[in-house]
């Protein structure tokens, strides 16, 4: 067999691989998106991690999700930053990763890598519920070696097994594959195929540079659909609500307690300070005061334990 043969043979396999790939994909979105019609469910509010190595398109992504530039594209962050925007009536939240090299040697890399996996670690701690959807974000114009497989396994390793559930690859730059399908382009490297597969078979490509916002629109159906195949609505979602509005009305109570006191507390201040203008400032007996003492036991915990203070700095109280 000649060499041009060969590698036509080669490429009638890729095209025939990618094929395949699009179509298990796609049926498998038509079931989710049944299953998600019937339920008449979608998220109100969608918190997304970006992460990847240095030079992925982190920034420029997050800018496109948001549809704002709410993150500095000239810089490269050591922190993780959030930021949040409303995306077609939907409270969609971004947290930015720092990223981490394509390879290292030394053992100040060795530290810096841990510095960053401690960040990606962070990243769940700063999301307003569990994070919907972890974005890994990989450029599209560039080869994916073994390499960078193993870099990606070992920043993901952090989140848990549990996490590659919530996980998908997201290619940036989506204009330089040009007329190369992105299937064709995950065939044409194990490595590549591999991570694609481990992560569900989702993915999604954005063109950084374009403003149709319809791609924004299907990246966010896409984590709906991971969402609903990972089960996360029916226990995750509904918890981490049910514990923002509890803790909103533990405030709320402990709001209208400080106010109650204040009240409570302020005819008593005016009311002292008069009688001492009265009393031409004579000096008072402890029994004087201790005859003013408020009721207060029906204001709650908090205040008793403001009132236990108080009481502890008894003026009359001798060494």
């Amino acid at each position: 067999m000649e060499a041009s043969e060969e590698i036509e043979e080669k490429k009638a396999v890729l095209e025939e691989n990618a094929k395949q790939r699009l179509v298990m994909v796609q049926k498998k979105r038509a079931t989710l998106r049944k299953t998600i019609n019937e339920a008449a469910h979608s998220f109100s509010d969608i918190t997304m991690v970006l992460l990847g190595r240095f030079c992925a398109g982190k920034c420029s992504t997050g800018n496109n999700i948001l549809g704002k530039k709410a993150f500095d594209t000239t810089i490269n962050t050591l922190e993780c930053v959030v930021k949040q925007s409303k995306v077609n009536g939907r409270k969609v939240t971004v947290v930015l990763t720092p990223g981490w090299q394509r390879d290292f040697s030394g053992q100040e890399d060795q530290e810096d890598t841990q510095n960053i996996k401690d960040r990606i670690k962070q990243s769940e701690s700063l999301c307003p519920s569990k994070p919907h959807a972890f974005l890994l974000v990989i450029y599209c114009d560039s080869s994916f070696t073994e390499t960078d497989r193993r870099r990606v396994e070992e920043h993901l390793s952090v989140l848990g097994e549990e996490a590659s559930e919530r996980t998908l690859v997201l290619f940036t730059w989506g204009d330089k594959l040009g007329e190369t399908t992105i299937e064709m382009h995950i065939e044409r490297w194990n490595e590549l195929r591999w991570l694609v597969d481990k992560c569900g078979n989702r993915y999604h490509v954005l063109d950084n540079k374009s403003t149709d916002r319809s791609q924004v629109g299907e990246l966010l159906e896409k984590v709906d659909e991971m969402l609903t195949e990972s089960k996360y609505p029916v226990s995750v979602y509904q918890e981490s609500k049910m514990k923002d509005r509890e803790l909103k009305e533990m405030n709320q109570e402990k709001d209208r307690e400080v106010k109650q006191v204040k009240e409570e507390l302020e005819p008593r201040s005016v009311e002292s300070d008069l009688r001492v203008r009265d009393d031409d400032r004579q000096p008072r007996t402890k029994e004087e005061d201790l005859s003013e003492i408020v009721d207060v036991s029906h204001l709650g915990e908090s205040y008793l334990n403001l009132s236990h203070v108080l009481l502890l700095l008894d003026p009359y109280k001798t060494e």
